[in-house]
């Protein structure tokens, strides 16, 4: 059984005429009838009644008119549905995330794409460095944004899409040794207890502490770790060490923690979105393509 069979089953079922059928098929009567005859034998039933005056469809030709109607519509909704998923017109977009992007750079371009892309259900899933990068790289997820720390990355394309700058955060009442314009150099904070993240789940930001310390002379004194921002921020808050953050922090806990710029050195953070390489999926770059922050 074809599917051109069933086309031309359907033909003669609308115009109850052989030769009306073949001329809207554009075919000559002949193959038609012996298409039809041949998929009555397939079948082992008869679809038609046919006299010399006039063609009728059986009541077995009636329900299985029905059904092939049925079916053939099924069918071209799923062609549809097809081609619009292979042109990333529909589907799912899944898009890794660190809690750091929630300050600046996410809540733009997940609503802006949704804005855009309405029938593509975009998943957000929370993930820390490097297991972000690995879930990209084993196609878990389909992109990720992540902090970047001007490294390369095994097996992934990237590009930066936004760019702050680093502040200090400490608990208001505490003194620092500002500038007139509230500026900080790094050195001064030397002796100051310090507050990063946690060296298992975050490493490149743990190392990123470290490295600008040693470029300023010295090794900070850590006295916590925390696993999140809010954690970072609340032990910030509670008095017990200062923290390098994002400037995008700004306005978290502000009634209780204080924001410097860090002037020397300068500290840029980085966000950045990833895939994985020779990833050509519609949806990713349309993704890529809607995505309009500050890089």
């Amino acid at each position: 059984m074809e599917l051109r069979q069933l086309n031309y089953f359907l033909t003669v079922a609308r115009f109850l005429h052989f030769r009306k059928a073949a001329e809207d098929l554009h075919i000559s009567e002949q193959p038609l009838s012996y298409q039809i005859r041949k998929l009555e034998n397939e079948l082992g039933f008869k679809l038609f009644e046919r006299t010399t005056r006039s063609v009728k469809l059986t009541p077995a030709g009636i329900a299985f008119r029905n059904k092939v109607t049925s079916a053939l519509n099924i069918i071209e909704q799923g062609v549809h549905e097809a081609k619009a998923i292979a042109n990333g017109q529909v589907g799912v977009l899944r898009i890794a995330y660190n809690s750091m992007g929630l300050h600046n750079v996410m809540p733009t371009i997940v609503h802006s794409f949704r804005s855009e892309f309405s029938k593509i259900k975009v998943e957000l899933i929370e993930k820390d460095s490097p297991s972000l990068e690995k879930a990209v790289i084993n196609n878990q997820v389909d992109v990720g944004i992540v902090a970047y720390y001007d490294k390369s990355f095994d097996k992934l394309d990237y590009r930066t899409i936004y760019t702050d700058s680093a502040m200090i955060a400490v608990a208001k009442g505490s003194l620092l040794p500002v500038t007139g314009n509230n500026d900080i150099n790094l050195v001064a904070l030397s002796n100051m207890p310090f507050i990063t993240y946690s060296r298992e789940r975050r490493p490149y930001s743990y190392d990123q502490l470290i490295t600008v310390c040693h470029n300023s002379g010295f090794t900070p004194n850590i006295i916590q770790e925390a696993d999140t921002d809010l954690a970072l921020l609340g032990l910030v808050a509670s008095g017990l060490g200062i923290a390098i953050v994002p400037g995008s922090f700004m306005d978290t806990l502000s009634s209780a923690i204080n924001y410097y710029p860090l002037k020397k050195p300068e500290v840029t953070v980085k966000e950045a979105v990833i895939w994985k390489k020779g990833n050509n999926s519609h949806i990713v770059s349309k993704f890529l393509n809607n995505l309009n922050v500050n890089d």
